[in-house]
């Protein structure tokens, strides 16, 4: 369900109403005032602040998701540093042109082979990150999103690459390029 609610509304969207779960007062189904929160786009009497999507939402159990969610996952002192890196550090938080390119041609790939209308409609919102060889990084919102993009196109993608970039090739995700996480997309060793 949540995967399919992901898909539908998009990661921001169920991330919102995820956030504003705790602070509803009096439920008696938690997971049922959010599914019909997303599902009919709930009016909200505060503000929510963005963050990662919380477990409840997330689907756990394969290895892969674990090493997604693991290798995503903010890291304390970068958080507390993140508008310092970027200030002494702007080149490694700005998206690489030649991965901007590289990914738009593999997006186009995976339109071609699989049809755009498997694409969830938040698919525009992964780009190009970095390409250092045949590695090429897709930056992502959240680890949701790098757990629907590997769960669904990540074996497609990681072969389109292979093919276009040679058989060492690795298509990975980030959500951030001031960090050092990445993790490889199925397919990708």
């Amino acid at each position: 369900m949540a995967r399919d609610l992901v898909a539908k509304h998009g990661p921001t969207h169920c991330t919102r109403y995820a956030n504003a779960l705790p602070l509803q007062k009096n439920l008696r189904n938690p997971a049922g005032w959010l599914r019909r929160a997303i599902e009919e786009g709930f009016e909200l009497s505060e503000p929510v602040q963005h963050s990662e999507m919380p477990a409840v939402l997330a689907h756990e159990g394969e290895e892969t998701r674990a090493l997604i969610a693991s290798d995503l996952a903010p890291e304390p002192e970068r958080a507390e540093e993140s508008s310092e890196s970027s200030e002494t550090h702007p080149e490694t938080s700005l998206p690489d042109p030649a991965a901007e390119e590289a990914w738009s041609s593999l997006a186009e790939d995976l339109v071609a082979l699989r049809g755009r209308e498997v694409l969830p409609p938040w698919f525009e919102q992964f780009e190009g990150g970095e390409l250092e060889g045949s590695t090429l990084t897709i930056l992502v919102p959240n680890s949701t999103a790098a757990n629907h993009l590997n769960d669904n196109f990540g074996e497609d993608l990681s072969r389109l690459w292979r093919e276009r970039s040679g058989a060492d090739a690795v298509v990975q995700v980030a959500t951030e390029l001031a960090s050092d996480r990445r993790a490889p997309l199925r397919g990708s060793t």
